[in-house]
């Protein structure tokens, strides 16, 4: 549209000189026809005063109408001098009428001057009508052809100037529609900067409690295993520290955090096309996560000590080895349940990276590539990075 504009712009100002240049071209044949009719009739001083307003008017022109210059005058009288070179001696009439309409005269003057040749007898009536329509047609025609070529000049620049405005705040709206949108872009890329800051906190704090969670679980059937090879090797072992309530204590502030994603999440889903996909996925991974938690703990309460108080420690006996490969198995479930969350939680800082971030850095961020087929991986797209 602009290139459009500026093409427009530049055809007027082409028509704009053609025409100036067509202008000076008649203007310069009608002061050249002038002058060879001039010359065929040197005597003649209305068609000498003619010829001296043409000349002006195209010298006029080719100073591209800044008026004329003494040089100029100069210029036109040797022309016009040059034709006349051959004519006879005029009579006294005859000079006493070249005198009169030499120079630059107003039309009043030369009017007047016709009215006295009238009154004094020289011309009569029909002769005096006749030299006034020419003076004043000529007069006329002069000033007509003047005027609509100042006219068109001043109209096809004004076109001219019209088109190039047009054509500047064309521009400058369409710069100024860019800069906006460049804003907008600036500030929506700042702001899905500061949702991953925020999103990858929550993510980073679950992380660190499950950790905690599944690595209590663990360490409660290590313990276990440890104190009875001791006691079968006839070793003491020392009590162990590890309690049931504790466990169920690290087991909720991973819950806790996980809800805490899940809000971040719901937050910005307007900002996070692959939310609810990840929400599914967590909800899922936390199912299994919360029916492997509770036979497990239901077995460490009847194998951990318990503390009562003022009354003591409950000390239980030690599991035997089918009770305590019984436990082995609800411990596994729940760390692999756990291990299951912890590798969406990467899946999701990954995604969140690729689909946020991708306009502010450079290259992508490469998802899990498990060799295990049963684990999955997480992602809005089908696109192996």
């Amino acid at each position: 549209m602009f290139w459009f504009i500026v093409g427009i712009g530049l055809l007027v100002v082409l028509a704009y000189v053609i025409a100036s240049e067509k202008a000076k071209e008649q203007a310069r044949k009608s002061y050249r026809n002038s002058l060879q009719a001039l010359k065929g009739d040197p005597s003649n001083s209305d068609l000498r005063q003619d010829t001296l307003a043409l000349g002006r008017t195209y010298s006029n022109l080719m100073r591209d109408r800044k008026g004329n210059t003494v040089f100029d005058e100069v210029a036109l009288m040797n022309d016009i001098g040059a034709v006349c070179a051959g004519a006879p001696h005029p009579s006294a009439v005859q000079v006493d009428k070249v005198e009169r309409f030499q120079g630059s005269e107003s039309v009043e003057i030369r009017l007047r001057r016709l009215q006295s040749l009238r009154e004094s007898g020289l011309i009569d009536d029909d002769d005096y009508i006749t030299r006034k329509r020419e003076i004043l047609g000529k007069t006329v025609m002069s000033i007509a052809i003047t005027s609509s070529n100042d006219w068109i000049g001043h109209g096809i620049a004004a076109a001219a100037i019209i088109v190039s405005v047009a054509a500047m705040l064309w521009q400058l709206g369409k710069q100024h529609k860019s800069s906006l949108k460049l804003q907008r872009n600036n500030a929506r890329e700042e702001l899905k900067l500061q949702i991953y800051e925020r999103l990858s906190d929550k993510v980073r704090a679950f992380e660190k409690v499950q950790r905690d969670a599944s690595s209590y679980a663990d360490s409660i059937l290590r313990g276990l295993e440890s104190h009875m090879h001791a006691i079968s090797v006839g070793a003491k072992w020392p009590e162990t520290k590890l309690r049931a309530d504790q466990l169920l204590d690290v087991h909720y502030k991973a819950s806790s955090a996980l809800t805490d994603v899940f809000v971040a999440i719901e937050n910005w889903e307007i900002a996070f096309p692959a939310a609810e996909l990840f929400r599914i996925a967590f909800s899922s991974a936390n199912h299994d996560v919360e029916m492997a938690f509770h036979p497990m703990f239901f077995e460490c309460m009847k194998v951990l000590p318990t503390d009562l108080g003022q009354a003591g420690t409950h000390v239980p006996a030690l599991p035997t080895v089918e009770k305590l490969e019984e436990l082995k198995q609800k411990t596994k479930a729940y760390t692999g349940a756990r291990s299951t969350l912890a590798m969406y939680a990467h899946d999701l800082i990954v995604e969140a990276q690729n689909l946020m971030l991708s306009k502010l850095f450079k290259g992508r961020v490469k998802r899990r590539n498990p060799i295990d087929p049963s684990c999955k991986v997480v992602t809005a797209t089908d696109t192996k990075l």
